[in-house]
């Protein structure tokens, strides 16, 4: 703990991380065509994983020493790691908040039903990776027959009552299907869904980028799309002001927005 805090920048606000991600493993069993990991299948070897041991030593450093007050675990893909199931029983014996990350290929029957028995569901929730709201855009970007796999996983957990987040991340791929992404949470019983803004992690990537005129398009197609439903929480990390500031319509719809807010304002302090 010591040593953890002599290491912290000067002005850290805090004392300690509130919430950590644990990678378990680096293995994965797709091969992404967005991943930071694509084009390098070395990194994908877990013969570095940590052993399941180190894993619960580390829960406990991270609980008793820092007081974590969320964990999130995730890989590559964590339904890989035969002993996975025993890293979520000890994180949830330490009464650990809890995510779960995986792209839902592995999951089965037994997995659904020892995962409802561990998870507490106000607190709990499993995140499960939608790219493209159709068969074609998703499996072009993760894999033939991934799109019907990963629906399924979501039946099955859901069939169990676990909470489910769909986390989409906007591509040139996948982003002409991306408004259907609340009928499809809608149609699976899952009111959590994230979309996310791709970033180019190499060259290789740049095809999947979108520019910043379709970055605002879509941005707007998600957001008219949004008010239909209600009852799904959406997180949106698409657009930014920046990207706003960069085209003449983009700060036009800017410019409207503030002075809308400004007359608006003024209005109420006369």
């Amino acid at each position: 703990m010591e040593k953890y805090l002599a290491n912290l920048p000067v002005g850290y606000c805090h004392t300690y991380p509130n919430i950590v991600s644990l990678k378990v493993t680096a293995s994965c069993n797709l091969r992404c065509k967005h991943c930071f990991y694509s084009g390098e299948p070395e990194l994908y070897n877990s013969n570095d994983d940590i052993k399941k041991e180190d894993v619960f030593r580390l829960i406990d450093f991270l609980t008793d020493e820092l007081n974590i007050l969320h964990l999130t675990l995730t890989g590559g893909e964590t339904f890989l790691r035969k002993d996975f199931l025993d890293i979520v029983s000890y994180a949830k014996s330490k009464d650990l908040p809890l995510v779960i990350q995986t792209n839902g290929t592995l999951m089965d029957e037994k997995n659904a039903s020892h995962l409802s028995k561990l998870l507490y569901k106000k607190t709990d929730i499993i995140h499960i990776s939608i790219d493209g709201a159709d068969e074609k855009s998703h499996d072009e970007i993760r894999g033939k027959g991934t799109f019907n796999k990963t629906i399924n996983a979501i039946k099955l957990l859901r069939k169990y009552n676990i909470p489910v987040q769909i986390n989409t991340c906007l591509t040139s791929i996948s982003a002409h299907t991306i408004q259907n992404i609340f009928a499809l949470s809608k149609s699976l019983d899952v009111n959590k869904l994230s979309i996310s803004r791709f970033h180019v992690c190499n060259e290789q990537h740049r095809y999947l980028d979108l520019n910043t005129e379709d970055i605002i398009y879509y941005s707007y197609k998600v957001f008219q799309e949004m008010k239909k439903y209600p009852d799904i929480y959406a997180s949106i990390k698409i657009a930014d002001i920046f990207d706003f500031l960069r085209i003449k319509a983009g700060r036009k719809i800017l410019d409207d927005y503030i002075e809308k807010k400004l007359l608006k304002f003024l209005k109420i302090s006369v």
